[in-house]
């Protein structure tokens, strides 16, 4: 097994790195109770007593299909405002 192929746990200073987001809104999107809330969001993994941490994979697949998201609305309007 290569680093490659293992899924990494990554902590919240490495995720809000990643996804340019603050704590804040990380924790309000896993709330479903918040309007913010995104249940696509990946989920938390408990680590310990108080720590948690996401798997790399996860992440990277959520960012994935939000670019892919806003290319298909870039397409939209782009269409939209030619007509």
């Amino acid at each position: 097994m290569t680093l490659e192929t293992v899924d990494r746990i990554i902590r919240m200073t490495e995720l809000t790195k990643m996804i340019s987001l603050a704590r804040s809104t990380i924790y309000d999107k896993l709330n479903a109770r918040s309007s913010r809330h995104d249940p696509s969001f990946p989920k938390a993994i408990k680590l310990g007593k108080s720590a948690i941490g996401w798997r790399q994979s996860e992440v990277n697949q959520w960012i994935a299909t939000r670019s892919q998201s806003s290319q298909t609305m870039e397409v939209k309007n782009v269409s939209t405002q030619s007509h």
